[in-house]
């Protein structure tokens, strides 16, 4: 059994690229309003249908129906982004709202739009944490219920996938059809010092809070023994191609600012095998 899938303000195809790892599941059509992201998407998934176009306005009758719909909604405007706290990217009394950053948070609404039409079994939506603290955030999951889902948040740091060596906290908006079900839960694995052994890590959340970021909301412990654990994660260096030549940060003729230094050297004194001495 084949599963189709549509990808939503697909980028370059990172999420296309990690459904169809999934055995059993095609890419069928991608959309972006980007036209270089399009042209790289299309060179990436040559076999799937693109469409270069705002997504906003677009009537998904034109799009095939598919099996699972992901989306990862524009986020620069839900973030602190660009140098712009996401509290000063809304209106006040004396400014009028910005209409690019109003655009931008919308674009959460085209998922309910799709939905209508098409009805997938399943939509995974994802983005920045702070999409959770959106005024209309309450709305649009009702709006999802009220088509027929349950909807359920998971607070995922990628670097906890054991795929990405990056500490990048998002949510990712499991909508599953009534009457579908599917195991969502996450157990990364994870060396508990007690039981002295690999095991499941769980999340235990701070001030009864079920969504947020890696240690500011919630921790990993240990699913036998609520040991506090930290779950596997992948080095830096599986993402460097050492084969490229670089210059050693030792021989820059312009060298570090002190505060990248002193980051450098916290960072090395927690996870480094060796003291900093510089």
């Amino acid at each position: 059994m084949t599963l189709t899938v549509t990808d939503l303000f697909c980028g370059a195809g990172g999420a296309s690229l990690g459904a169809e790892t999934v055995t059993g599941v095609e890419l069928v059509m991608a959309a972006n309003h980007w036209q270089r992201a399009i042209e790289v998407h299309q060179a990436n998934f040559p076999q799937a249908r693109h469409d270069c176009a705002d997504i906003s306005q677009v009537d998904f009758r034109r799009y095939p129906a598919t099996d699972i719909l992901i989306a990862g909604c524009e986020c620069t405007n839900h973030s602190q982004a660009r140098g712009v706290s996401r509290k000063k990217q809304s209106a006040s009394l004396f400014e009028g709202p910005d209409p690019g950053a109003e655009r931008s948070r919308a674009t959460m609404w085209d998922v309910p739009r799709y939905i209508e039409v098409h009805r997938p079994a399943a939509v995974i939506v994802e983005n920045v944490v702070e999409a959770s603290k959106w005024i209309f955030w309450d709305a649009w999951r009702l709006a999802l219920d009220a088509a027929g889902y349950r909807v359920r948040v998971l607070s995922i740091n990628s670097m906890h996938t054991g795929l990405v060596p990056q500490s990048r906290d998002r949510i990712y908006v499991v909508c599953v059809r009534k009457g579908v079900d599917v195991d969502l839960d996450f157990r990364p694995p994870a060396w508990c010092p007690r039981c002295e052994a690999t095991v499941e890590a769980r999340q235990a959340w701070k001030n009864g809070r079920t969504v947020g970021k890696y240690r500011s909301q919630y921790v990993w412990r240990c699913a036998t023994c609520n040991q506090p654990v930290e779950p596997d994660v992948l080095p830096a260096a599986v993402a460097i191609d050492w084969a490229l030549p670089s210059q050693r940060i030792g021989d820059r003729a312009r060298p570090l600012a002190d505060a990248t230094l002193r980051r450098i050297r916290i960072g090395l004194e927690r996870y480094g095998t060796t003291v900093y001495a510089g």
